[in-house]
């Protein structure tokens, strides 16, 4: 079942509202402040580069048909874009008929394994004062036994809207909410029904407020979740666990518990869902991946680098997949195939700021100390923020006796982390080369109570 909520609103004004409304509406739309209309075009245009994306990996079919509205019958053609080999519909595109460069509204969906939707984006715009989309809708839809629900969010993050329908334990079920009735006190959302309806829907939009990000989740999923707590995230690990003793062979569940476990460093867990999802179905590629990230975070590196190998040898385009197993042959010593890795994710994606910094690590390792500085330089222009790469700077500038460079990056490096032990001694040892001795002795003194940092692939002043 597809709802259309955006376009029904858009379809109600036109029917009811007179001149005098839609000059209401003009003045309403024109008076919204300049950072939402901004956001909300973004995202508008963000929905119709997913829908470029989406139909440009798969062969597709078309269907068109034209429409409108009373005063205007024959106002929009739309063209509805299916997966050749399913039949799922895709996207739809709504095109104003007189000028088909102006986007009426775009609409995406987004299918699990099973083909069912799981996401949904949607932007719409009036025929007239297109300053900004009328309406902007993200939706997340969750399948409990007999039960559809989903969550509905606009282009601003606001939770606006939920849905449930279907049968629980043979008793019909229809829960509607508005956002006024979201809240704590709101009796209906203790019940039973709410609860197994909406529970494993996230309450944020996070990072699906991107539509593009879709398309990076064969990339990013595992180490990137919209949750924003540890308490919350085992919150949904036991709702997870929930479902899963009534329906044990979910996968999809299985995913995101497997995820969920990784996030909070339950390692051993993490490889035992995926190796569960891996049982059940051999062909969820991500399965591979996150099973090969879990085992070398919980010790069995090889095993991680036999499943990232199989990941790789299905999704060889993967740069991220090469960096991570790039970095596990680092931790094991075996630099040649390490700098192999790391050198293929670069050739893949040039901007992979963590590939660089590594691959700037082995070549510092090796004395190749101008490519080293090159690298690891490269990191930190794609990633300012990225504090292991002004260290791993500050290290190799050292080393070639630049000392003052090699003080501007540390500072970097500890003004993103202040409490670094490594990266405080490193500084200690730089003040010395500059003739600071009573600074560094300071700093060293201080980085002493700290703990050990636990980067393999972080350069050691050792």
């Amino acid at each position: 079942m597809r709802i259309y909520i955006g376009l029904m609103i858009i379809v109600t004004l036109f029917v009811t509202h007179s001149a005098h409304g839609l000059a209401a509406i003009k003045t309403q739309v024109m008076e919204k402040d300049y950072e939402h209309i901004k956001s909300w075009n973004s995202f508008a245009d963000a929905v119709y580069k997913l829908h470029k994306l989406q139909i440009k990996k798969v062969a597709y079919t078309t269907e068109t048909s034209r429409g409108g509205y009373p005063n205007n019958p024959d106002y929009y053609i739309e063209t509805r874009y299916f997966d050749e080999a399913s039949g799922r519909l895709l996207s739809r595109v709504q095109r104003e008929a007189s000028d088909t460069n102006k986007i009426h509204v775009v609409e995406v969906f987004i299918y699990d394994q099973q083909g069912k939707v799981i996401r949904d984006y949607l932007a719409a715009y009036l025929p007239i004062y297109r300053n900004a989309p009328i309406q902007t809708l993200i939706n997340f839809h969750s399948y409990q036994s007999d039960l559809h629900a989903f969550r509905q969010f606009d282009a601003s993050g606001a939770r606006i809207y939920e849905q449930c329908s279907g049968t629980l334990n043979g008793e019909d079920v229809f829960l509607s909410l508005e956002e006024h009735e979201f809240y704590p006190g709101e009796a209906v959302l203790s019940t039973r029904e709410y609860q197994r309806c909406f529970s494993s829907i996230p309450k944020v939009a996070g990072r699906y407020l991107k539509p593009v990000n879709e398309f990076k989740t064969t990339e990013t999923v595992i180490e990137e979740s919209p949750l924003a707590s540890h308490e919350e995230r085992e919150l949904f690990i036991d709702i997870y666990s929930d479902m899963l003793e009534n329906d044990p062979t979910n996968t999809d569940v299985l995913m995101k518990r497997a995820q969920l476990y990784f996030e909070v460093h339950y390692f051993d867990l993490a490889v035992s869902d995926y190796t569960d999802v891996i049982r059940l179905n051999e062909k969820i590629d991500e399965a591979y991946f996150g099973r090969g990230m879990a085992h070398g975070r919980n010790g069995d590196v090889r095993k991680g680098i036999v499943d990232l190998t199989v990941y790789i040898r299905r999704i060889p385009d993967s740069s991220l997949a090469y960096t991570k197993r790039g970095v596990r042959y680092l931790w094991i010593g075996d630099e040649k195939n390490a700098q192999q890795d790391l050198s293929k994710a670069i050739e893949l994606n040039p901007r992979n700021a963590e590939a660089h910094d590594d691959l700037g690590v082995i070549y510092a390792r090796q004395g190749q100390h101008t490519k080293a500085l090159k690298h690891v330089q490269t990191t930190v222009s794609i990633d300012p923020t990225y504090m292991k790469g002004h260290h791993n700077m500050a290290m190799v500038l050292y080393i070639t006796e630049q000392y003052q460079q090699a003080l501007d990056a540390v500072d970097h490096a500890l003004a993103l982390q202040s409490n670094a032990r490594g990266t405080l001694l490193l500084k200690a040892e730089i003040l010395r080369s500059l003739d600071q001795p009573q600074a560094a002795q300071k700093i060293q003194e201080e980085a002493e109570f700290l703990p050990e940092g636990n980067w393999s692939e972080q350069l050691s002043i050792q």
